[in-house]
């Protein structure tokens, strides 16, 4: 029975790690060669992509032209096979694979894109490529799990045109020789109501800014793929000004990450 159920449970991670692969084996092709070259020790590696993920692993596979020589000779770690359909008389291809184990557990898709981007510019460094690929970089930081989510620019708008003006009417005591302050005074709310949802909202938000900042610093202590430092400003500005609207979102992405990285 537990073989069964590990083996639903190996076809799900397959379900959920495709579409990562093929994301990174579309945009970062170059990349990928650079790792055939450097750690295959393939020089004349021509197409490479990942054809599995599995827990803190990778496999790259590669194709390179086939030459004269003895290849049982050659220094190289990884398996070699030939493709089949390659006819005599022309330039054959063979394919090679090899896994990569990181020494950290990767737990999600922005730790392992961190991890090959790492390992490919080791590899960019050592072939001494001058123009580096930073596309996985790119992929890294879009992917994070706890990486900065504004509400919609109508929410924005709404929240910061109520707090606007309810500052405006608190600020403003003496509004009689004011039109617009008598209107909102005398039918929509008064200058002590004003005055109070004001600062009721400047010391809830000042308490919410103050635990999203909490709440980004051990993210970034525990999880640290899954946040940065742009991440932990706007969150922190963002639940100042917008209050529960940043906060909740932050709160929640933060116990998303925690349960996905306090898996064994």
């Amino acid at each position: 029975m537990s073989g069964l159920k590990n083996r639903k449970k190996r076809e799900a991670e397959a379900e959920e790690i495709a579409p990562t692969m093929a994301e990174i084996n579309q945009k970062f092709e170059n990349g990928l060669v650079y790792l055939a070259r450097h750690f295959g020790k393939r020089e004349n590696a021509t197409k490479a992509r990942i054809t599995d993920i599995y827990d803190s692993s990778f496999t790259l596979e590669w194709d390179f032209v086939s030459e004269k020589e003895d290849i049982s000779e050659l220094d190289t770690d990884a398996d070699t096979y030939e493709k089949p359909g390659e006819s005599a008389g022309e330039e054959q291809l063979e394919t090679e694979d090899m896994t990569f184990a990181s020494r950290v557990p990767l737990k999600s898709k922005a730790e392992l894109i961190k991890y090959i981007s790492e390992l490919s510019k080791e590899a960019q460094v050592a072939l001494k490529i001058d123009s580096a690929d930073d596309t996985l970089s790119e992929m890294s930081e879009s992917s994070r799990m706890v990486s900065f989510t504004p509400p919609s620019a109508f929410r924005i708008v709404m929240i910061l045109s109520f707090l606007g003006t309810i500052y405006y009417i608190s600020a403003n005591k003496d509004y009689r020789d004011n039109a617009l302050l008598t209107f909102f005074n005398k039918y929509v709310i008064g200058h002590k109501t004003a005055s109070f949802i004001f600062n009721v909202c400047l010391v809830g938000h000042t308490v919410e800014a103050a635990i999203a900042f909490l709440l980004c610093k051990f993210a970034s202590s525990f999880f640290p793929a899954e946040i940065n430092s742009a991440d932990t400003v706007k969150w922190v500005v963002g639940t100042f000004l917008l209050g529960v609207n940043c906060f909740i979102p932050l709160l929640n992405k933060v116990f998303n990450a925690f349960k996905v990285h306090a898996q064994q």
